[in-house]
C-alpha cells in the first residue's frame, strides 16, 4: 500500500474525517486529501505528525521507513563495534607500566590493575560479541526475507534482482563490513 492509502485506511479505522485528522496534526484537510489521493507525498516530519495524530508508529504509514530505521540502527551498531575494537587495541597495547609507574605501586596494586584491565577487556569483548551477534542475526533475517521475495518472483523479476544486485556489489558505496562473531579474538592472558 502507498503512504496515502495507509493514511486513509488508518484514519478511517480511527473514525476520523480528513478535516479532523488535519486539525489533530496541524494540517489543512486539503493537504490530507492530497496525501491520501497520491497527489503529494508528505515529508518525513509530516508523516511523523500524522502518525502521532493517528496514534500509530510512523512505519505503519510508511513501511519503507522501517527498513531505513533498521539500516541506521545497524550502522550505529557497526560504529559502536569499531569504537570498541579501537579501545580493545588500545588496552592491549598498554600491557606494561613505565618504570616510574611500576616503582610507585605495591605488588597488590599491580595485580589489581591487571585484574581490572582483564575484566574491562572481557566486558568490552562481551559487548562486542553481543553486537556482532545481533548484526549477524539481523543479516540472516534480511537474507531470509530476500530469499522469500526472490522465490515469489517470475523469471524476469529474478533476472532483474540478480542484475541490480551485481550492479550494487560493484559500487563500493553499497558494500558493507560485517564481522562474524567467530572472528572476535580471544582475551589475552596476562
Amino acid at each position: 500500500m502507498s503512504v496515502g492509502e495507509n493514511i486513509k485506511r488508518i484514519r478511517k479505522e480511527k473514525g476520523l474525517t480528513q478535516k479532523q485528522l488535519g486539525e489533530l496534526c496541524g494540517l489543512a484537510d486539503s493537504a490530507i486529501r492530497r496525501y491520501e489521493n497520491g497527489g503529494a507525498n508528505p515529508k518525513i516530519e509530516t508523516k511523523k505528525k500524522i502518525a502521532n495524530a493517528l496514534e500509530v508508529p510512523v512505519e505503519d504509514i510508511d513501511p519503507d521507513l522501517e527498513s531505513l530505521t533498521k539500516s541506521l540502527i545497524m550502522k550505529e551498531k557497526e560504529r559502536k563495534m569499531e569504537e570498541i575494537e579501537h579501545i580493545i587495541k588500545f588496552l592491549n597495547s598498554r600491557t606494561t607500566l613505565t618504570d616510574a609507574e611500576e616503582e610507585q605501586l605495591t605488588e597488590q596494586q599491580k595485580l589489581k590493575i591487571i585484574e581490572l584491565k582483564k575484566k574491562g577487556l572481557e566486558n568490552l569483548q562481551n559487548i562486542h560479541l553481543s553486537i556482532a551477534t545481533e548484526l549477524h542475526n539481523e543479516e540472516e533475517t534480511q537474507l531470509q526475507e530476500l530469499r522469500n521475495t526472490f522465490i515469489s518472483l517470475n523469471q524476469d523479476g529474478k533476472y532483474l534482482v540478480l542484475k541490480y544486485s551485481d550492479m550494487l556489489f560493484r559500487d563500493e558505496r553499497y558494500r558493507g563490513k560485517m564481522i562474524h562473531p567467530s572472528k572476535i579474538k580471544d582475551i589475552p592472558q596476562d
